[in-house]
Parts: C-alpha cells; sequence; structure tokens
C-alpha cells in the first residue's frame, strides 16, 4: 500500500509518508491525532489533539530516512532537507482527512 504509485525520489516522499502513516495509525487515530500534540495558534480548539503514538511514529521516520537514503534522483532537495519534511507531510495528511471528516457531516 504505502509504495502503490510512489514516485521515486522527493517526488514520492510525500505520498510514501502520507501513505505509511494511514497503514501504522489507521485514518481515524490520524484524524483525531497531531503529529506534536501542540495546538496551532489560530486554533479555534482550546484543548490540542493528542500527540501520534511515539513507538509508531519512531518506525515511521525510522522506515521514511531508509526511504529517503535509497531513493534519490538528480536534482532532488539535499537528504536533510528531505528528512525534515516528514512532519509537514504527516500534518498535511491529518488535515486532509479533518477535511474530508467536515464534508461528510
Amino acid at each position: 500500500m504505502c509504495l502503490h504509485s510512489v514516485k521515486d525520489g522527493a517526488a514520492g516522499d510525500s505520498l510514501y509518508a502520507k501513505n505509511l502513516a494511514l497503514a501504522l495509525y489507521g485514518e481515524e487515530k490520524l484524524r483525531n491525532s497531531s503529529v506534536t500534540g501542540k495546538a496551532f495558534k489560530d486554533s479555534k480548539e482550546a484543548k490540542p489533539k493528542p500527540k501520534l503514538d511515539a513507538r509508531k511514529y519512531a518506525l515511521l521516520k525510522s522506515l521514511y530516512e531508509k526511504r529517503v537514503k535509497s531513493s534519490t534522483v538528480e536534482g532532488d532537495a539535499s537528504e536533510e532537507t528531505r528528512l525534515n519534511r516528514l512532519n509537514v507531510y504527516i500534518a498535511d495528511k491529518i488535515q486532509k482527512l479533518c477535511q474530508k471528516s467536515k464534508r461528510k457531516s
């Protein structure tokens, strides 16, 4: 599931990370969590969502790091830049799941 239609190199990092997070946590758990456990400054919610499970996140991060180190295409951003984007990709997936849930309501 994580590798289905994922491009090599930086172009596929986002989809790989999002698919992997969905496989590890499930849609409901992701939707009701946050990457850091901290509330957004602009958030209307007074209570922040709970942080993602640390053991699963460590596995996700480890697998993502292996992918970044083994899947590089000429012209990609630096390895460090790509690794630092993991939280952004997961937060984006959570946001999209929340938007999807609101549309259904």
